[in-house]
């Protein structure tokens, strides 16, 4: 039987999805197909699925067999996934940001930057800065 050494890898694989659906009127203004994001990270032998949406935060665990049937969902609703990696955050850094699903995901990656507000800005972040490889 396996124990918990309760030590969390620095770098795990995250998926970020984006979406064009929002429930919310004002959030028409967002680029199409970067109106929500939600994460999908790594916490073997499992995934924890989190969807801040706006009245609360939504999470499930999924195991493998779970994630591949969550992403063909996902792709047969027209989310975009992104693969990336989790990085170290500053431990002294506090985040003031309005809490959005990008601030979730953010917070999720462990990124700080006070020039990402939109789902679309942090696909071009996490594009531009190779947190995908």
């Amino acid at each position: 039987m396996n124990k918990p050494t309760g030590q969390i890898p620095l770098r795990r694989a995250v998926i970020i999805a984006y979406t064009n659906r929002s429930s919310f009127a004002f959030l028409r203004w967002l680029r199409p197909g970067f109106r929500h994001c939600i994460a999908i990270s790594a916490a073997p032998p499992y995934w924890v699925l989190v969807d801040p949406i706006s009245n609360k935060l939504s999470h499930s665990v999924l195991d493998l067999k779970g994630l591949a049937d969550y992403l063909v969902t996902l792709h047969q609703y027209g989310y975009r996934c992104q693969l990336t990696y989790t990085i170290r955050s500053p431990r002294r850094e506090i985040s003031v940001m309005p809490y959005t699903c990008t601030e979730a995901v953010k917070r999720t990656l462990g990124l700080v930057s006070y020039r990402i507000w939109t789902p679309y800005q942090l696909f071009k972040h996490i594009k531009k800065n190779i947190l995908t490889t």
